[in-house]
């Protein structure tokens, strides 16, 4: 569905800047026309001619984030799971714009993704931004589980997204996300990245796992490992080594069926793994170990500390409980008369939700917390999807800035200029 702006019918954007990745292109398509890291790479570049005059030069995308440089920074605009540094924001944002939609932004609506307990001053904050610094002619802002029932033709359910930095459950209910059943913690898939390292590298006796541009491969020798290069930042080094810890998630990572009980499955057969420096490990019990630990509640984070940012955090505090603990405390916040159709539609999204046995695991524990009168569905899973259909949050939105009738729900430029940017609260819900 086209957008009239200055006489001309014009198509709209969407983009959902995801904690990994950003996903970017026009809504009605069936997937996005740009995907690339949410990441955004600073470096000071010291004029020779001024000793005084430092310029930051950044970097943004796969192209440009491929390989390392001196003293090259890399970091994430989110800190748990919300934003915290708006000049990347702003910069990944661009980037989608004119380095992969190509697009002149003033042209075109857009309607951006948001996690559900997105603070209300940030939401106010980015509708400033796209308004003010890239001068949309409309904005819409959209909750990621509402997106992602629409995606799979759902107006209630229940929806379980863990993705890097956290696992986060929202109740879905005619189409809206119900605030008081919002719960979420802070272990996902960067908590799994520092385990599967850790299980790697007890299989290599304590060689540490290497990134990418370390790895020297040479036709019909050994791989080399190359030394590290002190000029190389430490965020850079973590950033290339994720894509390594990704693919052995990939490979490696099993959710069983129920509680994993490591000593009566000592003699479960062993997975042979090829790092990319070519060298080969064998993982036994561990496959199973470290992904345990999703379901599996930990009183140990419950610090001060921790006790502390769940203050911080507002009534959206990041418990530290097991997946199905988070699904069923999220259901029993919601009303008693669509606690039934809660536990008939599951959703799962997020990279760590694809994890071999995850929907199933979860089924079972729900299942076993359940009324006996109610009978939990199997999980709608992007794991058994194809790839393009993996987006889902990103296809929710191109589904709903497409419809007809979503039209007269754009905040446009006048309204914003009219009323400020608090009409994102009336008209975003």
């Amino acid at each position: 569905m086209s957008f009239s702006h200055g006489g001309d019918e014009v198509g709209s954007l969407v983009m959902d800047i995801g904690t990994l990745n950003t996903k970017a292109g026009f809504a009605g398509e069936d997937t996005p026309k740009a995907i690339f890291p949410s990441f955004v790479g600073t470096r000071n570049m010291q004029d020779k001619m001024q000793e005084d005059n430092n310029e930051v030069r950044y970097y943004v995308g796969h192209k440009q984030l491929a390989s390392p440089k001196d003293n090259l920074q890399v970091e994430s605009p989110f800190e748990n799971g919300v934003i915290s540094n708006w000049d990347h924001m702003e910069r990944i944002i661009d980037h989608a714009y004119t380095a992969r939609l190509g697009v002149k932004s003033c042209d075109h609506p857009i309607l951006m993704t948001e996690v559900p307990y997105q603070p209300r001053q940030h939401r106010e904050q980015m509708l400033s931004l796209l308004f003010d610094k890239f001068d949309a002619p409309a904005v819409f802002l959209a909750k990621n589980p509402v997106l992602s029932a629409f995606a799979h033709g759902k107006y209630t359910a229940l929806v379980v997204d863990s993705g890097a930095y956290g696992t986060c459950v929202t109740p879905v209910h005619d189409g809206y996300a119900l605030t008081r059943g919002i719960v979420r913690n802070q272990f996902a898939g960067f908590s799994l990245d520092t385990l599967t390292k850790q299980l790697l590298e007890k299989a290599r006796k304590g060689e540490s796992v290497h990134p990418l541009y370390r790895i020297q491969k040479t036709k019909g020798k050994p791989a080399t490992i190359l030394p590290q290069d002190s000029n190389i930042h430490p965020s850079y080094v973590d950033y290339s080594l994720r894509g390594v810890l990704h693919d052995a998630k990939e490979q490696l990572l099993k959710i069983s069926d129920a509680p994993f009980d490591e000593q009566r499955n000592k003699s479960i057969p062993l997975q042979n793994y090829e790092l990319l420096d070519g060298s080969l490990v064998d993982i036994g019990t561990d496959r199973f170990v470290v992904p345990e630990r999703l379901f599996a509640s930990d009183e140990r984070h419950n610090n001060a500390q921790q006790q502390q940012q769940n203050d911080e955090m507002g009534e959206f505090m990041p418990h530290q409980n097991a997946v199905h603990m988070l699904a069923h405390e999220s259901i029993m916040r919601c009303d008693a008369d669509i606690r039934k159709d809660l536990y008939a539609n599951l959703i799962l999204t997020g990279g760590t939700t694809m994890i071999p046995g995850f929907a199933k695991r979860l089924e079972n524990e729900l299942q076993a917390r359940a009324p006996m009168n109610i009978k939990v569905k199997p999980a709608i899973s992007s794991a058994a999807l194809p790839t393009e259909k993996k987006y889902s949050v990103w296809i929710g939105g191109s589904i709903l800035a497409s419809l007809g009738s979503f039209q007269q729900m754009w905040i446009t430029k006048q309204e914003y200029q009219e009323q400020g940017a608090a009409i994102v609260h009336k008209k975003c819900p």
